[in-house]
């Protein structure tokens, strides 16, 4: 009876033994499990967190591209306004100045209307011509034309070059063809205009590249 008794605690205690490693073993699966969930759900969150702030960056972006676009825009306008002043200024100033040394030269000046009046005579196809000289050089270009007319009779060519009304104009003259078809622009404002287009193209050129 005795030894059943102590074969029976024995069969307890072998259950009771075997049940506790069951135990601690699930238990400690339970534990690597949940550590498993807890990483899993932790590396979610981070992508979801990531994500979150990717789009809250490029939502960013975009609305501050289109707040500033046209700010941007206002600022390029408006610089390319200053700069195309700074540079008109700049040019008037200088014009003024070279305006001022080519009419205080008076065999300098005189050499610049003969050059536009032969410009008009090459450039009007035909021998009958209507000069139009700003009213501040009528007496110079009436001077000038006898010299032109001989010069172009010598070379075995008759024009006859017609002084017309005067305009307003800060220097040199206009021509016309007689029937009024051909006219060229030869004042002083037309060449400083045709300087000026070039300067600012390579000056704006320059500053672009």
């Amino acid at each position: 009876m005795e030894e059943n008794k102590d074969f029976i605690e024995m069969i307890v205690g072998e259950i009771r033994s075997a049940a506790k490693e069951e135990v601690e073993r699930i238990l400690r699966e339970a534990r690597r499990e949940a550590e498993r969930i807890v990483e899993e759900a932790r590396e979610r969150a981070k992508a979801i967190r990531e994500e979150n702030i990717r789009k809250m960056l490029h939502e960013y972006r975009v609305r501050l591209r289109r707040e500033i676009a046209p700010r941007k825009l206002e600022i390029r306008n408006r610089f390319l306004m200053e700069r195309h002043k700074m540079l008109t200024d700049f040019f008037e100033k200088v014009s003024r100045e070279a305006i001022s040394i080519l009419r205080s030269n008076e065999e300098l000046y005189s050499r610049f209307i003969l050059k536009s009046i032969t410009e008009i005579i090459e450039s009007i196809k035909t021998d009958h011509i209507i000069i139009h000289p700003c009213s501040v050089d009528q007496e110079i270009v009436a001077k000038v034309l006898p010299k032109v007319i001989e010069e172009y009779r010598s070379k075995g060519r008759v024009i006859k070059l017609e002084i017309g009304a005067p305009i307003d104009c800060r220097g040199g003259l206009v021509g016309e063809s007689a029937d009024g078809r051909e006219y060229f622009n030869a004042t002083l404002e037309s060449k400083l205009i045709q300087i000026r287009n070039e300067i600012f193209t390579n000056i704006l050129v320059s500053l672009e590249s």
